[in-house]
């Protein structure tokens, strides 16, 4: 090779290695930002698959047959089309039980995720006992502003862009809602969703395939993934979660009816 094609070509060959360098000092911020957990310590927490075992969202368990995940994890399924895992920290493994759906029950006043009541309660067919949550009411005092509390999935990170195959956590900021900004707007209701921003400048977030799963605090379940980086980047590390006080009632009073039929 002719000495100024070497030259070129190395000249080239520095260049593409700076580029890596660059990219990879500032990488996709992975799911959360945070670290592994269990579904030992935390076995309310559930995937939801379909029917070729690929997860997509997360939920979290209310009652022995009743499970709480996001409408626009479901809505135009099919029940029979649903599975839920209980008990499997590690979705690569046969770890704890597989469990068929029944029945979906979108809240009615649910039209589109960015104007809240993003919200699902799935009847399972067989009773699960690994535990369960409670649902928060309004007048709890575990939302405030500026509160840290944690959100749980199996979604996307940068090593794992499909979906970690490990349950996560991490903890958030509450945040006023117009922080949440472009996934929120300045007109809207508090009472219908929660902002989430990562805590002391952190680039925590929600991110695709953690849609459904719970925001906890003190065995409570405050909030539902609903909206939010939608690019696993750190642009917007931003998280929204449908309110569950303003529904807690609707959410009882669909339990209770529901156990009524089975009875």
């Amino acid at each position: 090779m002719p000495k100024t094609r070497r030259t070129a070509a190395a000249a080239l060959a520095v260049l593409i290695g700076m580029a890596i360098l660059i990219a990879s000092a500032t990488p996709a911020t992975a799911i959360h930002d945070g670290t592994h957990t269990t579904t030992q310590r935390h076995p309310w927490v559930v995937a939801i698959e379909d029917p070729d075992g690929f997860q997509f969202c997360g939920g979290t368990v209310l009652r022995e047959r009743y499970v709480l995940t996001a409408a626009h994890c479901v809505v135009n399924r099919l029940s029979g089309s649903l599975r839920v895992v209980v008990g499997r920290t590690d979705l690569r493994t046969d770890d704890g039980e597989v469990v068929r759906v029944d029945d979906i029950w979108v809240h009615p006043r649910y039209e589109a995720v960015a104007m809240g009541f993003d919200l699902a309660l799935l009847t399972l067919r067989t009773e699960v006992t690994t535990g369960s949550l409670r649902l928060a009411v309004r007048h709890d005092g575990v939302d405030q502003i500026d509160d840290l509390r944690r959100v749980y999935g199996w979604g996307r990170t940068e090593h794992h862009p499909t979906g970690s195959p490990v349950l996560r956590t991490t903890r958030l900021a509450l945040a006023e809602l117009g922080d949440c900004d472009p996934y929120t707007q300045p007109e809207e209701s508090p009472r219908k969703r929660i902002c989430a921003l990562p805590p002391a400048d952190g680039e925590e977030s929600i991110c695709p395939g953690d849609s459904g799963g719970p925001l906890v605090t003190r065995h409570r379940l405050i909030g539902v993934v609903s909206d939010g980086n939608k690019f696993c980047d750190s642009q917007f590390p931003l998280s929204v979660f449908t309110r569950v006080s303003t529904a807690t009632k609707s959410l009882r009073a669909q339990m209770n009816a529901s156990e009524a039929n089975l009875g």
